[in-house]
C-alpha cells in the first residue's frame, strides 16, 4: 500500500533543474577594477589603497601595470559568489548574535535602527610614528541604546607611505588579559585536519599576515585566528582557533612591500608615453616577485596582469 502511494507520487512529479540553471546564469557580479592613482579623488576609496586581506596580491610590478594599462572587467561566477556569500552569513551570525552573547567582550562600532552610532576612537600609535586614520572605532555594545543595534567592523587606514586599509572582524576585550584581534575565516570541513595544530596543521600564511597587519594598525598585540567550518556536525566542532603572537619581522617585511607598491603608483602618476615604452619602463624598474617565475604557474597563473607582465 505504502509502495503504491510513493510510486503514484513519483509518477506525478517531474524532475527539473530550471531554477538552478537560471540561478547559475544570472547569479554573477561584474567588477571593474579602479586605476591605481595617488591623485586626490572625490571619494577616498577611489584612490590607491592596499588591503590587509589581500597581502598575497601585493606586488609593486602589478601596481605599475594596473596604473598604466587598462585592466578588463572581471566576472565573479555563481559558484564563487556562493562561497563568498556563505562566508558573509557566518561572519554576520558571529558578529551580530554569537559574540554579543559574551556581554561586553565583543567590541566594535554599533549603529541603531534610527541611525545613531556608538563607538570610541582610541589613541593608537604609542609604539610607532606611522600616520593612521581610524574610520570606525570600537566600544562594547551599549546596554542603554534603544532599538536593534547592528555591528560595524573596526576600520583603520594606514596613510602614506603605506596606503593600507585594515578591517577587523572583531576586537575582543578579555578584561585583565587585554584586547585581542579576532579574525574569522570560513573553510571546508575537509580542510580541518590540515589546519589543526594538534595534527601538525598550520593556519594559511596570508591569513597570518592579515592579522599581523591588523595588530600593527590597531596597536593591539594579540590576535586570534578562528576558522569556521561549513557543514560541521555541531557547534562544538564548527570552529578551530589559533592564537597569533605579534611578529615584528613579518610586519616590517609587509610594511616595506607596501611602501614599494605605493612608490610604484606614485611614479606612474607622472608617466605619459606609448604602451611599448611603458612596458620597457616597467621592466627596467620593477622586477617580478620571486614566486612568479612562469606565466602559467603559481601566483602568476591567476594574476589579471600576467599578459602584460610576461609579454614577449
Amino acid at each position: 500500500m505504502l509502495g503504491d502511494v510513493i510510486r503514484q507520487q513519483a509518477s506525478e512529479s517531474k524532475v527539473s533543474t530550471k531554477l538552478r540553471d537560471q540561478v547559475l546564469c544570472s547569479y554573477k557580479e561584474e567588477r571593474k577594477p579602479l586605476t591605481p592613482t595617488l591623485r586626490e579623488c572625490a571619494d577616498e576609496w577611489q584612490e590607491f589603497w592596499l588591503y590587509a586581506s589581500g597581502t598575497k596580491y601585493w606586488c609593486p610590478r602589478e601596481c605599475a601595470i594596473r596604473a598604466l594599462f587598462p585592466v578588463a572587467e572581471s566576472v565573479i561566477d555563481a559558484e564563487t559568489l556562493w562561497n563568498f556569500d556563505q562566508g558573509k552569513v557566518y561572519h554576520e551570525l558571529f558578529q551580530n548574535k554569537i559574540l554579543p552573547s559574551l556581554g561586553g567582550v565583543h567590541v566594535g562600532k554599533w549603529v541603531a535602527s534610527d541611525g545613531t552610532t556608538y563607538e570610541a576612537m582610541p589613541t593608537v600609535g604609542d609604539e610607532d610614528e606611522d600616520a593612521r586614520k581610524i574610520i570606525n572605532g570600537w566600544c562594547p555594545k551599549p546596554d542603554y541604546a534603544k532599538g536593534v543595534l547592528s555591528y560595524v567592523e573596526p576600520k583603520v587606514r594606514m596613510l602614506t607611505p603605506y596606503r593600507v586599509v585594515v578591517k577587523v572582524d572583531s576586537i575582543l576585550d578579555w578584561g585583565d588579559d587585554g584586547y585581542e584581534i579576532q579574525e574569522f575565516k570560513t573553510a571546508k570541513l575537509q580542510q580541518k585536519d590540515s589546519l589543526d595544530p594538534m595534527l601538525g596543521g598550520n593556519p594559511v600564511p596570508e591569513h597570518v599576515e592579515q592579522v599581523q597587519i591588523a595588530m600593527w594598525a590597531t596597536g593591539i598585540r594579540k590576535a586570534r585566528l578562528t576558522y569556521i567550518f561549513k557543514n560541521a556536525p555541531s557547534l562544538r566542532s564548527v570552529t578551530l582557533e589559533h592564537e597569533i603572537p605579534y611578529d615584528v619581522d613579518m610586519v616590517a617585511r609587509l610594511k616595506a612591500l607596501a611602501v614599494r607598491c605605493t612608490a610604484a603608483v606614485m611614479a606612474c602618476d607622472g608617466f605619459d608615453s606609448t604602451p611599448e615604452h611603458a612596458k620597457a619602463w616597467i621592466n627596467e624598474r620593477f622586477e617580478r616577485l620571486p614566486d612568479c617565475t612562469l606565466k602559467s604557474k603559481g601566483r602568476a597563473r591567476y594574476c589579471g596582469c600576467r599578459d602584460v607582465c610576461f609579454a614577449k
